[in-house]
């Protein structure tokens, strides 16, 4: 099996979920350490970060942050997925109606933050099971609605019955939910019909990797075309260590200020999270704590990968 350790910016194409991405990314790679920071819907295309070997230890640090998409979305149906893989549920025609001006006002009243009902056909856990299991079993369960914004929401073009958008949301909002929010305001009904994401956190679209560039660059050997290093986008201090602290940071042990080379300006305060290395080896992220008197750095996790940081 091959070891890799890096972060990877993949354009994730339509007609395949986000775990089918990991489970060919881990084909390609020969490796089973993958994993995703966030999910894209089958239908959808776009930016996915997947993580291979220990950068999969490094998911829960990385910054989500804003989300970008642009949506296309057909009025005058709805499916129970709220999206073209499900089955039609309503009909109309009142679209037919419809003004450019009312539509504009519509898309401007959802700027900002707003409350919204995640769709049943989701990843959701409720009792131990996804509600898209649920259903698919035939089931509706009840979902509370949450609180989630819009920080732009840009109309692109309007062909009626189809409406394509540029939104800018916060994590956990679903394009699919806004699309049916956005049908009902305007008295009709609504599914999306593709979707793109953009932008993800710090992942743009424009360094995004086609899979078959990762597969050509892999073949050529060309790892620094597919791997981000793991410190990238970690916007923790950056901390050398001492010579002498050398052997007691790659085990893991506690660390103390006298154990730093260089504070580079830095403030201790307690709980931050901060990034020890020594030359190009990334060797930890530790958490400050402050006992008896003084600031400790406690370990949470130890990589020891040579790296430029």
């Amino acid at each position: 099996m091959s070891e890799y350790n890096g972060i990877l910016n993949l354009l994730k194409p339509p007609g395949i979920s986000s775990f089918g991405m990991v489970g060919w990314l881990r084909r390609v790679l020969d490796m089973r350490k993958i994993g995703h920071t966030g999910t894209l819907d089958p239908l959808a295309a776009g930016v996915l970060p997947l993580c291979a070997g220990k950068a999969t230890r490094i998911i829960q640090f990385l910054p989500e942050g804003k989300k970008t998409y642009i949506c296309d979305m057909k009025l005058g149906i709805s499916t129970n997925t709220l999206d073209l893989e499900g089955k039609i549920t309503d009909r109309d025609e009142s679209w037919k109606e419809l003004k450019p001006a009312i539509i504009m006002d519509v898309f401007k009243s959802f700027q900002g933050k707003i409350e919204q009902v995640p769709p049943m056909f989701s990843a959701i856990n409720y009792k131990g099971k996804r509600l898209y299991q649920l259903a698919r079993e035939g089931k509706e369960i009840e979902r509370e609605s949450r609180d989630v914004e819009i920080f732009d929401l840009e109309i692109l073009e309007i062909n009626l019955p189809n409406i394509r958008f540029k939104v800018t949301c916060s994590k956990g909002t679903y394009i699919r939910s806004l699309v049916r929010d956005i049908g009902k305001k305007l008295d009709t009904e609504a599914v999306m019909i593709f979707l793109l994401r953009t932008r993800s956190g710090p992942f743009d679209i424009k360094n995004a990797l086609y899979p078959e560039e990762l597969e050509r660059n892999l073949t050529e050997n060309n790892r620094e075309k597919i791997f981000i290093p793991l410190t990238e986008y970690l916007d923790f201090p950056k901390l050398k260590i001492k010579s002498d602290a050398f052997i007691r940071a790659t085990n893991g042990a506690f660390l103390y200020k006298e154990d730093l080379l260089n504070l580079n300006g830095y403030e201790f305060n307690k709980d931050d999270d901060i990034i020890l290395y020594d030359d190009d080896l990334f060797i930890s992220i530790c958490q400050v704590d402050f006992e008896d008197g003084r600031y400790v750095l406690k370990p949470d996790k130890v990589f020891n990968i040579e790296e430029n940081v």
